[in-house]
């Protein structure tokens, strides 16, 4: 725990809102160019992941490894942001723990793509990525509930967090290519919403 303070000591003097709109803008960019070196890739027929393949998937996996990267210290400022008496400290710390799991295996998909022509690293693609969603899962879900037993946030991004949570659990059970693109752009407007009201309201 002295590294983890360490770490936020060190991220203090910035606003925790850049750390998140930057991991979404670099996220966002090279998804874009992977698409464009995939002809006939839709949402539909394609999951997130095969983005990861072909000629762009250099793309998609340094966009990962880097948002996963990013996403760490957006967390520890989301965590810091919630400083009223009401806040439970130890789900405070679990929702903080959950979240930077999440983003570490995040990031470190991007060393393994998916692919179909190596067992192990394939296997390992798939293990990171549900240790990812399970640990998001939990963050989400407590932060959500954190935002509302603090009054400096609002019930809208509460509701919100138990929805991309629902969704979560829905492309768990039903692993199809829109239900995780479902999944991906709810949890890219969750992370837009909270960067722009720790912006706002000078969270570091």
């Amino acid at each position: 725990m002295e590294t983890l303070k360490h770490l936020k000591d060190k991220l203090s003097p910035i606003h925790g809102g850049i750390f998140g709109i930057l991991s979404l803008s670099i996220g966002i960019l090279c998804d874009f160019l992977s698409y464009l070196y995939f002809p006939g890739y839709n949402m539909v027929d394609n999951m997130v992941s095969e983005l990861g393949v072909g000629r762009g998937g250099i793309f998609f996996n340094i966009g990962v490894i880097i948002t996963g990267i990013l996403f760490i210290p957006f967390y520890i400022c989301l965590g810091k942001s919630f400083s009223t008496e009401n806040i439970n400290p130890n789900m405070k710390k679990v929702a903080v723990i959950a979240a930077l799991i999440s983003s570490i295996t995040f990031s470190l998909i991007g060393f393994f793509p998916l692919t179909e022509e190596n067992r192990l690293i394939n296997a390992t693609h798939g293990t990171l990525a549900v240790i990812h969603w399970i640990h998001a899962f939990i963050s989400i879900i407590i932060f959500g509930i954190l935002m509302i037993q603090d009054f400096n946030y609002n019930r809208f991004q509460a509701y919100y967090s138990f929805a991309v949570g629902g969704i979560i659990i829905t492309f768990f059970l039903t692993q199809i290519p829109l239900t995780e693109w479902i999944w991906t752009i709810s949890i890219v407007i969750w992370i837009f919403v909270n960067s722009l009201f720790m912006l706002v309201h000078k969270y570091q």
